[in-house]
């Protein structure tokens, strides 16, 4: 069985070292409604899987947009996919002037396709400072993972402490993704949007990420959710074996599969180990009329759904259902 974390690290692990949009994300993003959603028993289950997309999806792209920018691990599943190399090592070796424009420079990738970088740094060779900011475009790029990539990232530095090397620092970046497309076989998935993201490991092996923002717009497997007001707190213990994973996370978020919004919010924690799905953590789903849907974790194979449909607090249906039919 192929499981959810999993699923979701391989999609962000090459989405989030893409861009360049001049600080704005496409135009195909769009804002959702705010009437929300009216829950029914034949929508919930569209309900819940693009609210479980988007609470997991937002949150990994806090992680990975600081420590994809600054080519750091803390995933195993993250190094698997993604072998490029980091921004400041391609500043390095090209050594430009102080306080200078670099690029384009022209990496081929690992297998094929190519990533061009350009920016401006005020240091080059010592890391990113506030201010410096960095454009990527993947062609087709396939660095012996899943997916080919194309499509463009752009990253700020809105903040900057520690040191890059000994992989001990606190990392505070906007980014815009500009119509980025991760091909694997006949499926494309485009990301648009933007968002702020903290990355912080000055108490490593603890790395925590913090990731707010949207409009964000992702459209995979024939849907597209557009992601709003969403905020997320995620921590990565990589101080245990396997890696111990935490998050928290807020939104609201709307669907090509259903009318209106849904507002989502953890109440407690999702919790998981390495490549594993969450086997603890609860899940509030908020629709029209105080409807709701309760997404319960019970184990790491199984989730509780209990839905709510007329607002009154009373539980109208209950099901046990894998994490596979959960995010679906």
């Amino acid at each position: 069985m192929t499981n959810f974390c999993t699923r979701v690290l391989s999609f962000l692990a090459m989405t989030l070292v893409v861009g360049c949009g001049g600080g704005q994300g496409s135009s195909a993003v769009g804002v959702p409604s705010r009437e929300l959603v009216v829950i029914t028993s034949s929508n919930h289950s569209e309900v819940v899987s693009d609210s479980l997309n988007a609470a997991m999806l937002s949150a990994r792209m806090g992680d990975l947009s600081g420590i994809g920018v600054l080519g750091l691990e803390v995933s195993p599943s993250m190094s698997d996919s993604l072998r490029i190399q980091s921004i400041t090592d391609l500043a390095d070796e090209y050594e430009p002037p102080l306080q200078a424009h670099f690029g384009p420079i022209v990496e081929h990738c690992a297998v094929g396709g190519t990533l061009t970088v350009t920016g401006d740094m005020s240091f080059p060779g010592l890391g990113p400072m506030v201010g410096d900011n960095f454009c990527m475009v993947f062609a087709g790029c396939n660095d012996g993972g899943s997916f080919l990539v194309d499509g463009m990232m752009d990253v700020s530095i809105d903040a900057f402490q520690g040191s890059i090397v000994a992989g001990i620092l606190r990392l505070e970046v906007s980014v815009a993704l500009t119509d980025l497309a991760l091909i694997e076989a006949d499926e494309i998935t485009l990301v648009n949007g933007e968002f702020h993201s903290l990355t912080n490991s000055m108490s490593s092996p603890m790395v925590e990420t913090r990731t707010d923002g949207g409009p964000l717009t992702i459209s995979i497997a024939m849907r597209t959710i557009v992601l709003e007001d969403f905020s997320n707190s995620f921590a990565a213990n990589g101080g245990v074996f396997p890696t111990a994973y935490e998050m928290d996370f807020s939104g609201a978020q709307s669907s090509s599969r259903f009318d209106g919004v849904a507002e989502y919010q953890s109440i407690l924690s999702f919790v998981w180990f390495a490549d594993e799905n969450p086997y603890a953590g609860e899940m509030l789903i908020t629709g029209a009329g105080n409807s709701t849907i309760r997404l319960i974790a019970l184990d790491v194979e199984m989730v509780r759904l209990e839905m709510d449909y007329n607002g009154d607090g009373a539980v109208d249906e209950t099901r046990d259902v894998t994490w596979d039919e959960a995010i679906a």
